[in-house]
């Protein structure tokens, strides 16, 4: 159960309300743009762009993640080029 999950199961409206909007600023989801017309609060809207903010936030670590592990392999890669061109240069020197 997550976060939004347990916060729905919250029965009083104006304490479910708070904890979306605390939620909503955890995320920088600016809150003016899910109100309706008389200025209340549409709680299924923010709690899309919560939903969409925490996946985008999941995707970015991953993304980063994968990044590092490439620029890692790369790395590694170079160097082990490095080491067998040293090797093949050393040995066309001796001869």
């Amino acid at each position: 159960m997550d976060k939004l999950d347990k916060i729905f199961l919250i029965t009083d409206a104006e304490q479910r309300q708070k904890e979306l909007c605390d939620c909503a600023r955890s995320f920088n989801i600016s809150i003016g743009k899910v109100k309706n017309e008389k200025g209340e609060l549409n709680e299924n809207k923010l709690a899309v762009l919560i939903y969409e903010a925490r996946e985008n936030q999941i995707k970015r670590k991953k993304q980063t993640i994968m990044l590092i592990t490439l620029g890692l392999v790369v790395l590694a890669a170079g160097l082990v080029s490095i080491y067998v061109i040293s090797k093949v240069l050393a040995g066309l020197a001796r001869s």
